[in-house]
């Protein structure tokens, strides 16, 4: 079986942050052996409605690595944010970048 691919089928719009936070989490810690995940990552830092998620998002496409993960990151960080929720998000892109 490929957990990371259960892992992405796993993950949906519908389950608690608490969820898609810890899938999102441990993909993250397979590193580069989860970068299939990444567009699903990147999607996931670009649209999902909950900052924490994408937060987490960020910081596991900063693990994984890759041309693909780190385009999505600089692109999280150069949006602007309003709030202090977002700027969660852009300091974990940020650092995951770094």
């Amino acid at each position: 079986m490929d957990i990371v691919k259960n892992l992405l089928k796993d993950f949906s719009d519908e389950e608690t942050v608490t969820k898609q936070c810890a899938i999102v989490w441990e993909l993250g810690n397979f590193g580069y052996k989860a970068e299939k995940a990444t567009g699903n990552l990147s999607k996931i830092l670009a649209k999902n409605p909950h900052w924490r998620t994408r937060a987490w998002a960020a910081w596991s496409l900063g693990r994984i690595g890759g041309k693909k993960a780190h385009k999505a990151l600089e692109k999280a960080i150069d949006n602007h944010y309003e709030s202090d929720e977002e700027e969660v998000v852009y300091n974990s892109a940020f650092w995951a970048l770094h």
